[in-house]
């Protein structure tokens, strides 16, 4: 586990990479905002995307969207 987190912290491997993913907001109030695009019939596609985001009273949210903005799933916590 990393030593200093905000509020999210963003781990991953990318095949034939050497250095893992290993990143977070700068700032307490930080969020995030991934992408995840694909190969189809030759074009890019978006795939799904997932949003992590500081509201009000410390509440913490991550949200994962399909490749149509829908949300599929949420995760909410208190700092």
């Amino acid at each position: 586990m990393p030593r200093v987190v905000r509020n999210f912290f963003v781990k991953g491997m990318v095949d034939g990479v050497k250095t893992p993913i290993h990143t977070g907001p700068k700032t307490a109030g930080g969020g995030f905002d991934l992408q995840f695009l694909i190969r189809d019939s030759g074009e890019v596609a978006q795939s799904v995307r997932v949003v992590g985001e500081h509201l009000e009273d410390g509440v913490l949210r991550i949200v994962v969207l399909d490749e149509n903005g829908n949300e599929v799933h949420r995760h909410i916590t208190k700092k």
